[in-house]
Parts: C-alpha cells; structure tokens; sequence
C-alpha cells in the first residue's frame, strides 16, 4: 500500500479538510472507494462539514479526557432520568460523551447498567433507597 501526500489548498481549511479526508479514505480503504471525483469536485464545494466535539473544560487536563468522559456520560444519563426517560434535551450531553469516550467504555458500562453492576453514580438509586427505609 502506497500513501501519497494530499495536496492542500491553501485557500480555504474546510477544503484542506474534504481533501485530507479523502486521502485517508483512499489511503486506508483503497480500491473499495474509488471514484473519479476529485476530492475538490464541484459538487462538494457548496457541502458545508461542521466537526464539533465538547467544549472546554477548565476542570479537566486537556491530555487525559476520562474524567471528562465519565462526567459527560453520568450527566447524560442523570439528564434523561429527570426527563422520565425522553432524551431529546440531553442530545448535547449524549454528543459530547460519544465524541470523547472509547466506543468500548461506553459499551461496557451500558452492560453493567442494564446487569445493575454499574459503579458509578445511578439516577434514582438514592430515591428507591429512600423509599425502602
């Protein structure tokens, strides 16, 4: 497999970015995508990407994002618990754990959630203990 080096245009980075990712998708998938466009066609110039990912948090490192991670997710799950389950207004919270968890660490603690093993902070566990004393 030979990679070759995207040519960059220096006129806009949204450009810089459609062609880098298109070197990656054709360095790393090859044959399997090819296509005569361009990554600069013409058809993709009005195509407008927006990437985002969770904003900055002074109270986390900008070099180890677990806890930052582990705070997002316990959030969001906090959120859709005082919301009787509907999860359209913590869609944020659920974007910004998804874009900085590893896909295993989530899968992980949905397990342990549903086995009821989850060690961490669980919505409602201290109204249920509450309830039972």
């Amino acid at each position: 497999m030979t990679f070759r080096q995207p040519v960059t245009p220096s006129a806009s980075p949204c450009l810089a970015t459609l062609a880098w990712l298109h070197f990656l998708k054709m360095s790393l998938l090859g044959p399997l995508c090819e296509s005569s466009a361009s990554p600069m066609s013409e058809s993709e110039e009005g195509l407008k990407v927006e990437l985002r990912t969770t904003p900055v948090d002074k109270r986390f490192s900008n070099t180890n994002q677990a806890r930052h991670c582990y705070s997002f997710y316990n959030a969001f799950h906090q959120c859709v618990y005082e919301n009787d389950g509907n999860d359209e207004p913590c869609f944020e919270l659920k974007r910004h754990y998804a874009s900085i968890c590893p896909t295993k660490w989530v899968e992980n603690w949905n397990d342990q959630r549903e086995a009821g093993t989850y060690a961490g902070p669980v919505p409602g566990e201290g109204d249920k203990k509450a309830a039972g004393h």
